[in-house]
């Protein structure tokens, strides 16, 4: 049974815990869409706006910067979590503009994720002045220097050399955020520790 803190750190930090060997040469993990984040078009994405689609297209395409010319590989799995829309991608190293992107994400230079999408229902969020996506028809993941919802973000990929690239992660973007996972790992590994005894 798992403790209470590894529960918490598996849910708060799901791509920090991605281990290695369960992706492939080329592969990423990442969220293309955090639920409840408004986004820079002043729209937001609710739980559920992808549950219809992904029935219907359980593996969307990846491009580039949204370019329909610039297929760069394929999303292989995508599900919603409590988070958002999690995705597996795997990038098409036989193709030029693929190995580029690669190079760009285990460098840390492209980092962010974007979806294109059709809005199918949405509702208007007086409170907080904004549109609500709760239904949409997912066309492509695009991998993008800049992304419109700011959480949207790759977080691991598997180099060639077998090795994750540190740079790519930007789940622990500052000192203050790496403290603070390094103190839940501490705390959890005391915990594991006294549970033992």
């Amino acid at each position: 049974m798992q403790s209470w803190l590894h529960q918490y750190l598996t849910r708060a930090f799901p791509l920090v815990l991605e281990t290695r060997a369960e992706l492939a040469e080329g592969e990423f993990v990442g969220y293309a869409n955090v639920f409840g984040v408004v986004d820079a078009y002043g729209t937001s994405f609710d739980p559920g706006s992808f549950a219809n689609t992904l029935r219907e297209n359980p593996q969307p395409v990846l491009l580039w910067m949204h370019h329909r010319e610039e297929p760069i590989g394929l999303v292989t799995t995508a599900v919603e979590d409590q988070t958002g829309l999690r995705i597996h991608g795997q990038l098409n190293l036989e193709v030029a503009r693929a190995r580029e992107i690669h190079s760009l994400i285990r460098q840390g230079a492209v980092r962010g994720l974007s979806v294109g999408f059709v809005p199918v229902r949405e509702v208007w969020d007086s409170a907080r002045q904004q549109a609500r996506f709760t239904e949409v028809v997912l066309r492509e993941v695009s991998a993008v220097t800049f992304p419109a919802n700011t959480e949207a973000r790759i977080g691991t990929v598997r180099a060639a050399q077998d090795a994750m690239c540190p740079g790519a992660d930007p789940a622990l973007p500052d000192p203050a955020e790496v403290w603070v996972v390094q103190q839940l790992l501490q705390a959890w590994r005391y915990e594991q520790r006294r549970m033992i005894r």
